[in-house]
């Protein structure tokens, strides 16, 4: 019973890792409006790395607790 509870909790953990390694930060990006700094974006104006300064140029609200850049209000 123990092995089978170890071996459980190893393949959640292997389960949760690959989910994961497979989100992708871009989509999640678009699709909620909060950037991780970092980040690659084109915009209409060209590409851009999400940071503060950036953030800010293009109408976002910094957070800077997280390091995430607020576009809900620009990505419409």
């Amino acid at each position: 019973m123990k092995k089978f509870i170890f071996f459980s909790f190893i393949i959640l953990i292997l389960l949760l890792f690959i989910v994961r390694l497979t989100t992708d930060d871009v989509d999640m990006c678009l699709d909620t409006g909060y950037c991780k700094e970092g980040l690659l974006l084109n915009t209409q104006s060209g590409q851009i790395i999400v940071n503060q300064e950036n953030c800010v140029i293009n109408d976002g609200t910094w957070i800077s607790d997280r390091k995430y850049c607020n576009f809900r209000k620009v990505i419409k």
